[in-house]
């Protein structure tokens, strides 16, 4: 392992910390996991807004180093390993479409955050993407998508303006919110991979 600079007291006892646990050291596996369970679980959290999936996540992530601990090598910072970890797996999630609605409502403000001239810029790009994606969808596909969430009309009253049934209804937002997630989960991908 590389020697480690001894005015980089994080770092250097990280690697302390990843020394005693590569010779099976159960406290300095427990050290690692107080030190950064709740900051990667918030991280996750702010991204997917589900508690279960986001501690399966962790558990998956801790599991995993335990399991390695004879054997793991890391180039790179252990916050960023695991940082990196649950990156992965949130973008696993996404791809997948096992996410909540919820994890894409008010989406930009919890991933950037603060009015950086960098952000806002990304902030533009994503939401240019999501008109884009919005603007690809078939024409009544995209009107009843446009009722339901920028006019907030239920289910039934676009049924009514558009003289189709509920059920109609039903299949194009199911078509919508498929495509958009699809669509969406390409673009989250590229903007994850510049959060820290």
């Amino acid at each position: 392992m590389p020697s480690v600079s001894s005015n980089t007291p994080g770092i250097n006892d990280d690697f302390l910390l990843l020394q005693q646990l590569s010779s099976g050291d159960a406290d300095a596996f427990s050290a690692i996991y107080r030190k950064y369970y709740k900051s990667v679980f918030s991280w996750t959290y702010n991204i997917l807004r589900d508690r279960n999936r986001c501690e399966d996540i962790l558990h998956d992530i801790f599991l995993n180093i335990w399991d390695r601990r004879h054997t793991l090598v890391i180039e790179k910072s252990l916050r960023s390993y695991l940082f990196s970890a649950a990156r992965f797996q949130v973008l696993n999630l996404i791809r997948d479409g096992k996410v909540r609605e919820a994890a894409y409502e008010n989406l930009e403000l919890r991933v950037w955050g603060s009015q950086t001239p960098e952000n806002i810029l990304y902030q533009k790009e994503l939401q240019s993407g999501i008109i884009e994606i919005i603007d690809s969808l078939p024409d009544r596909t995209r009107e009843v998508y446009l009722l339901s969430r920028e006019e907030q009309l239920t289910y039934r009253q676009i049924a009514e303006k558009l003289s189709i049934s509920v059920k109609t209804v039903e299949f194009h937002m199911g078509e919508a919110l498929k495509r958009i997630r699809i669509s969406f989960s390409k673009i989250l991908a590229v903007v994850l991979h510049f959060i820290p």
